[in-house]
C-alpha cells in the first residue's frame, strides 16, 4: 500500500512527500508530468466512479467560497456525458468512419463529462445538444437547468454547439485547473 511506504520510508513533510513521489517509477507512485496529465485529461476512458470523482475534486476546488449554492457531498452527484453515448440519432454528424471512432471516443473521455445533481430527465438524454442543453418545450428539464451552480461546466453551457472540438477545449481547460490546484512547487 502507498501508505505503508510513506510510513516506512519516514515522509513527514511535503519536501519528502515531493522527492519520494517524483522518484517513484510505479503507476501508481508516480508523478506525472504536466504532458501526461493533459494527455490523460484528453484521451483516457476512465470509470464513472473516477471521472466522477476527477470532475467533482476540481468542482470543489475552484468554487469560489462566496457561492450561492453549497457543494453537496459527491454521492449527491451523477456524472453526466455531455454527448449522449447513443448521440447517432439525433446529433449532427457529416464524417465518416474514422471521424465516427474518434467521435465515440472523445465522448468517453473527461472532456465530455460533468456532474449534475440529478439524472437528466430521461426524455431528452439523447437529445440533439440544444435540446440536451436547454430541455424540451421550455420546461427547464435541460443541462442548463440541471447544472446551475456547477462551475466545471459554466464556461461551456452557452455553446451553440458540442462536438468533438468543444470536447478537447474543455478536456484542455479541465486539465489546466487540475494542475494550477495541485500544484508542487
Amino acid at each position: 500500500m502507498f501508505s505503508d511506504q510513506l510510513i516506512s520510508n519516514r515522509v513527514l513533510s511535503k519536501q519528502s512527500f515531493l522527492e519520494f513521489v517524483t522518484g517513484q517509477e510505479a503507476t501508481a507512485t508516480r508523478m506525472p508530468s504536466d504532458d501526461e496529465v493533459a494527455n490523460a485529461f484528453n484521451n483516457s476512458v476512465l470509470t464513472n466512479k473516477y471521472a466522477g470523482g476527477i470532475i467533482y475534486l476540481i468542482e470543489s476546488k475552484i468554487r469560489s467560497p462566496l457561492h450561492a449554492n453549497k457543494l453537496l457531498g459527491i454521492n449527491k452527484y451523477s456524472l453526466e456525458h455531455i454527448m449522449p453515448k447513443k448521440w447517432e440519432n439525433k446529433w449532427e454528424f457529416d464524417g465518416g468512419n474514422e471521424a465516427r471512432t474518434e467521435r465515440n471516443r472523445a465522448l468517453l473521455t473527461l472532456g465530455n463529462l460533468t456532474i449534475i445533481t440529478q439524472a437528466l430527465n430521461a426524455t431528452i438524454r439523447d437529445e440533439s445538444w440544444l435540446v440536451k442543453r436547454d430541455g424540451k418545450n421550455g420546461k427547464d428539464n435541460g443541462l442548463k437547468h440541471y447544472s446551475i451552480g456547477i462551475d466545471v461546466l459554466r464556461e461551456y453551457i452557452d455553446n451553440d454547439v458540442w462536438d468533438e472540438s468543444v470536447i478537447k477545449d474543455r478536456a484542455k481547460w479541465l486539465s489546466e485547473k487540475a494542475l494550477n490546484i495541485w500544484i508542487f512547487d
